[in-house]
């Protein structure tokens, strides 16, 4: 890949960015900015469009874990997981998500307002707006087009498996899975070590504030980095800032491990059988053999998706793949990263599976739930959410080398808006719903 992309982003394409991000945000979620003192997002059924009565338990549980992060980080730090929940039991914020990666993003505003409903609602922009902002540096990274970048992270963002957990802070917080997808791309490039520093405090920043992305992040890059490795000689050539990297991550993450291994002691949380959701892959998968009747039916339907996976990234990954076929012109989109993010989507598309065979093909959950700590993970079916999140960024590469080999700005243009309507009438354009907290 000739040139180097990161030499062109600059602070002003940062903020502008990081704009576009928040915009996208606001827009997945409106009109949920109007109200962020006072309701939570209200999700609603994805074929009759009736609302959830109230506030999800889900919201109270992170607005209150996120006020309790703020108020005993201040008291005492070191005892931060000894919370006012479940007493005279301890390490209590171990039942569940920490949250605490997340907890210096709203810290001031706790502090100032002591509003837990407008800190959680504030997480949550913060954390799809990051997110966002990451697609649109590593496509940008991998593709040279700010065009495909900017509609990858709308495909990221504007997704029916991102409002499927709407109400879950914990499973819409992978801020930074991308952004260490980013960090790895360009330490493959560069080979400076301070991108290796970069991979390590991404991947565990996730861990930190998301168990569930930490872990599908963590799967994703240890199946994906292997075959980066067999695939680039330049990934060769930074091998031991990778070991380095890898390293400085366990290193960084291991004191979470002492409160939640001491909890799964206790509480005997090891059972691989018990998993929360059954996982049916056809469910998800893109309506591949009847594209048309999909998008008429959902045209006519407006309501917000909840699960499925949609067409639209998958329209533009074919159509960069035809584009490249047909016109020829020297490589620019790094074929290994390409392969390693598709083999970390499927990875995690193979743990979501849990504990059912299918085909023959044994259980990855199965497999690694006898791993100290991951025998406590219940709803593997979450882990689409990470193979989605690469499937948008495999999507925007795909529009990055489609919109290369098109000249005019017009018909570049029509490209981009054409995937992006897609998108909107496969997610729904309704409104989200909102209700009082």
């Amino acid at each position: 890949m000739s040139g180097d992309a990161g030499a062109r982003r600059g602070a002003g394409f940062h903020l502008a960015t990081l704009a576009a991000a928040a915009l996208l945000a606001i827009a997945e979620t409106w009109p949920l900015v109007t109200v962020l003192t006072t309701h939570f997002p209200q999700q609603s059924h994805p074929v009759t469009g009736a609302k959830h009565p109230g506030a999800k338990t889900d919201q109270l549980l992170t607005s209150w874990i996120l006020a309790s992060n703020v108020r005993r980080l201040g008291e005492d730090p070191l005892g931060v997981f000894e919370t006012n929940n479940m007493a005279p039991f301890r390490r209590t914020l171990a039942y569940s998500e920490n949250l605490l990666g997340m907890t210096p993003l709203v810290w001031p505003v706790q502090v100032v307002w002591d509003n837990p409903v407008l800190t959680n609602n504030l997480a949550l922009l913060a954390v799809l707006a990051l997110n966002a902002y990451g697609v649109v540096l590593l496509v940008h990274e991998l593709t040279g087009s700010l065009l495909a970048a900017l509609a990858g992270a709308a495909l990221a963002t504007y997704a029916p498996f991102v409002w499927a957990n709407i109400d879950q802070l914990h499973i819409t917080a992978g801020q930074s899975a991308a952004l260490a997808w980013f960090a790895l791309a360009r330490l493959v490039r560069t080979g400076r070590w301070r991108w290796a520093v970069a991979l390590a405090a991404f991947t565990s920043w996730q861990w930190w504030a998301s168990l569930h992305w930490g872990l599908f992040l963590s799967l994703g890059l240890a199946s994906g980095v292997p075959v980066l490795l067999v695939l680039s000689g330049d990934a060769r050539r930074v091998l031991p800032q990778l070991l380095a990297a890898g390293v400085l991550a366990v290193v960084l993450t291991a004191p979470l491990a002492i409160p939640y291994a001491a909890i799964a002691r206790e509480m005997g949380h090891r059972d691989a059988s018990h998993i929360l959701f059954l996982f049916l892959p056809w469910l998800v998968l893109p309506p591949l053999h009847r594209p048309l009747d999909h998008l008429r039916e959902l045209l006519g339907r407006t309501v917000r998706q909840n699960a499925m996976m949609t067409l639209a990234p998958w329209v533009a990954m074919a159509a960069g793949l035809l584009a490249s076929l047909v016109v020829r012109r020297p490589r620019r989109i790094p074929f290994a990263m390409l392969a390693a993010l598709a083999t970390a989507g499927v990875v995690n598309f193979w743990y979501a599976c849990g504990t059912v065979e299918w085909y023959g093909i044994p259980s990855l959950f199965r497999a690694l739930s006898g791993i100290p700590g991951l025998g406590i993970v219940r709803a593997p079916v979450r882990a689409v959410c990470y193979t989605s999140l690469m499937v948008a960024v495999l999507g925007g590469c795909g529009l990055g080398a489609l919109l290369r080999r098109l000249g005019s700005p017009l018909l570049r243009g029509a490209a981009v808006a054409g995937v992006l309507a897609i998108a909107v009438v496969e997610a729904g354009w309704r409104p989200a719903g909102v209700v009082a907290a």
